[in-house]
């Protein structure tokens, strides 16, 4: 038995997880779906105050609180940045880290570092424009972005979705901790991505770093929408 902790990316929150949490639970294993500070059910809580640091907080304190260890620990897209430097805040606590499609930390470096120019820019101009200059509204879902198609989806994930804080994306990581480099972690790339997007320019480099696993799936971004059982199936697969 495992346990699992789900991180979402932006707009997203555990609601994300509906279909994929049921599946990890019928194998036997514990799940833990996050929703960060600001988001979903507690968008209550987004102010231009909340940062990187407030989700890296939200997971640590979960990973504490309930004592967690050996857990199994996913970020998808924007979350990527979070589970990274949660990795380094508590080494001991962390079997796995999962990077599901999504941004991976470098010390010092925000995802608008990482990220390719023209998303980027696109998101800096949703919140100067529709955002008051400090959040994000959530993006279509049938955007090349979340490339979900099923019309049910579609409004399923616009009744859910909620504001993003930009400055967790403005926010560097910190890492440093020698201890996170002997931590195992896998990159799921979804293929259904824009080959000139910020995932498709990780997974090209990390698929030829021999520290990572790499497993390809094929599907859009928003993978836990539009194909669960192809995640669950590849997130049992970290654990043989």
């Amino acid at each position: 038995m495992a346990d699992f902790v789900l991180t979402a990316g932006a707009f997203f929150g555990a609601w994300c997880w509906e279909r994929v949490a049921p599946q990890i639970r019928s194998c036997g294993h514990v799940v833990y779906p996050v929703t960060f500070t600001g988001m979903a059910e507690r968008s209550h809580l987004l102010t231009r105050d909340v940062g990187l640091k407030t989700h890296v907080d939200d997971v640590v304190n979960l990973l504490e609180f309930d004592d967690l260890k050996d857990v199994i620990l996913v970020g998808h897209s924007y979350a990527g940045m979070v589970v990274g430097c949660v990795s380094h805040r508590v080494p001991d606590r962390i079997a796995h880290v999962v990077y599901l499609d999504a941004f991976v930390p470098e010390h010092g470096k925000s995802i608008f570092d990482l990220q390719a120019k023209r998303f980027r820019e696109m998101l800096q101009e949703r919140a100067r424009v529709e955002g008051e200059g400090w959040k994000i509204p959530p993006l279509d879902p049938r955007s090349e972005s979340l490339g979900i198609t099923d019309s049910d989806d579609v409004e399923w994930v616009r009744s859910k979705q909620t504001d993003h804080p930009l400055r967790t994306l403005s926010d560097p990581a910190e890492l440093g901790n020698a201890d996170a480099s002997a931590i195992p972690k896998t990159y799921m790339f979804c293929t259904e991505n824009p080959p000139d997007g910020s995932f498709a320019r990780i997974a090209r480099r990390i698929k030829e770093t021999a520290d990572w696993r790499y497993v390809e799936l094929a599907a859009p971004h928003a993978v836990m929408i539009s194909a669960p059982e192809t995640l669950t199936k590849n997130l049992m697969g970290v654990l043989e």
